[in-house]
């Protein structure tokens, strides 16, 4: 993961959202999750996976928040 980062990013995610709703997880496992296996490749998650989540789960606006974040070498 990528630690101080992501939780800096995942708040500002929440503005206005009450955190205690959410639950901060890894992408991995809800990808891994919602196509059965995990083959550990992150780049998987994306625009295409969270709007086949949200259309099969019936998740409502502002319900699942997704923060994605890659490391780039300098």
């Amino acid at each position: 993961t990528h630690g101080r980062a992501m939780f800096t990013l995942a708040h500002r995610a929440m503005a206005g959202y009450d955190e205690a709703d959410y639950v901060l997880t890894d992408g991995e496992r809800i990808c891994s999750t919602a196509i059965g296996w995990n083959f550990g490749d992150g780049h998987m998650h994306n625009e295409q996976l969270i709007a086949a989540l949200q259309k099969r789960c019936d998740f409502e606006p502002g319900e699942v928040r997704v923060l994605l974040l890659d490391a780039q070498p300098i």
